[in-house]
């Protein structure tokens, strides 16, 4: 699993693309979006926790909050067929 996760964060461009989305984060006006949103969310990530996601989930018009128990900072890696419930429902409950 930890190669998987690895192999990822190796990729061209990521650290600037980590860069630009912190860059983002902090520009954004989440009351300004008025589309529907939903935010995967990983129960242990480290790097951004689940408080912050909650704040955000708050903050925003339109949106649902998902959470995948027991992973990291990489749930669409850790935990792809929890992930990909996440999505699906989402949009076909947004149809």
């Amino acid at each position: 699993m930890l190669l998987r996760i690895g192999a990822a964060f190796a990729g061209p461009g990521f650290a600037d693309s980590v860069a630009a989305s912190g860059r983002a984060v902090r520009a954004i006006a989440p009351e300004s979006i008025a589309c529907p949103v939903l935010m995967v969310w990983a129960e242990h990530d480290a790097m951004a926790p689940l408080s912050c996601a909650r704040d955000m989930n708050g903050r925003l018009l339109d949106s649902e909050l998902a959470v995948i128990g027991g992973v990291g900072h990489t749930p669409m890696i850790e935990s792809p067929d929890e992930f990909n419930r996440a999505v699906l429902s989402f949009t076909a409950s947004r149809r």
